[in-house]
């Protein structure tokens, strides 16, 4: 018998980061209970999994997973975030390619009071320039994951012959082993091994000072401007089913302290506090996949919210955008952001020549980060 695939697909900022690293460090305990994940975790996964990626080939895919066959896996484990930004069509893309395999795709949700404020702070610090306020209120006027988080699993729900289960991230972490520990119990690993694998976890990616957040969202404004390149795009790449144009992922070492330090008065002096984000009715359509979450019973999907009011800075990109030392900085990571592309182009190029696809001349596609 073939072995089973299972897919963790996030969603972002739910414990991916410590999971896959985590499951890369271990990886001879898992293939010895006959569990394969590959060498180099995301790096390998991404272009396997990630049909929305220039380079991706249904041949390298398949390829890849008669290598594990070969190899003796009962289970072959990938774990990828960005499976959980997919349409229904990139959904099916994916389910197709994996036509002959029992596939099991798993999610892991979050409640919008804790997740949105880091998924905002997640895409600022790869391209975008949005408020919290802005980033909310977008999320809420469309279809948009982050909101509608029912949108994951009907898609994968839809995508072909497949299982679908969930996790709620809120109640997994009140309990022993927290999230890790229960989302290696839906993948079916034994007790032994869940502790085996415990015992060397770290908790990765804490979100960063907020400061240091919004600094670089006023950043990120100011270069996208300068390089003739839309506001946000990061956001709207996963609304539009589409790989983000240009991410930036500026260094925070990159960043004088002085002139952090001036944009940070500048900030400080809009810094605002908004209400806890809560939308029953957005629970309400996760009902129709309650059978998706094991052990969930009749519970709600998420335990009551005891949070604080989100602060947050309210100044746009404008703002700071005539400053000298701003236009220098900008100026100067220009050139770094290009060669990072072109590293990037280089690779589609040399895919579709192995492949011998002929590459495009319309707008240049990019590789995930």
């Amino acid at each position: 018998m073939r072995p089973k695939i299972i897919i963790h697909a996030g969603m972002h900022k739910t414990g991916t980061s410590s999971l896959q690293k985590m499951l890369a460090d271990r990886r001879e305990v898992l293939a010895h209970h006959k569990i394969w994940y590959p060498g180099n975790g995301v790096a390998d996964a991404a272009p396997l999994l990630n049909v929305k990626r220039a380079d991706w080939t249904e041949t390298a895919l398949r390829e890849t997973l008669e290598t594990a066959c070969r190899q003796g896996a009962e289970t072959i484990l990938f774990s990828l975030e960005s499976v959980s930004t997919f349409s229904e069509d990139s959904f099916r893309r994916l389910t197709d390619a994996l036509h002959g395999y029992k596939v099991l795709y798993l999610f892991t949700l979050r409640h919008w009071a804790t997740y949105m404020p880091s998924r905002w702070a997640q895409y600022v610090r790869r391209r975008d320039s949005q408020t919290l306020g802005q980033y909310v209120t977008a999320a809420l006027q469309g279809d948009h994951i982050d909101h509608r988080l029912d949108l994951p699993l009907a898609r994968a729900l839809g995508s072909g012959k497949c299982q679908v289960r969930a996790i709620s991230y809120d109640w997994a972490s009140k309990k022993p082993g927290g999230v890790l520990n229960a989302v290696m119990r839906v993948m079916g690993f034994d007790d032994a091994l869940r502790t085996t694998l415990l015992a060397s976890a770290e908790w990765r990616h804490r979100t960063p000072d907020r400061a240091a957040i919004e600094t670089v969202r006023l950043l990120n404004g100011v270069l996208s401007a300068h390089m003739g390149l839309p506001q946000n795009d990061n956001f709207h790449a996963v609304l539009e089913d589409r790989l983000v144009d240009v991410p930036f992922t500026l260094p925070g070492n990159a960043i004088d302290r002085d002139l952090a330090f001036r944009i940070r008065e500048i900030g400080d002096c809009t810094l605002t506090d908004g209400g806890i984000i809560d939308w029953p009715d957005a629970a309400s359509l996760l009902e129709d996949y309650r059978g998706c979450f094991p052990g969930l019973a009749d519970r709600p999907f998420f335990p009551p919210v005891d949070g604080k009011p989100l602060s947050s800075w309210s100044v746009e990109w404008p703002a700071i955008a005539g400053d000298r030392e701003v236009q220098a900085f900008v100026a100067g990571m220009v050139p770094v952001i290009e060669q990072r592309l072109a590293d990037r182009d280089a690779i589609v190029a040399q895919t579709r020549a192995g492949t011998g696809e002929e590459a495009g001349s319309g707008t240049r596609e990019r590789l995930p980060g």
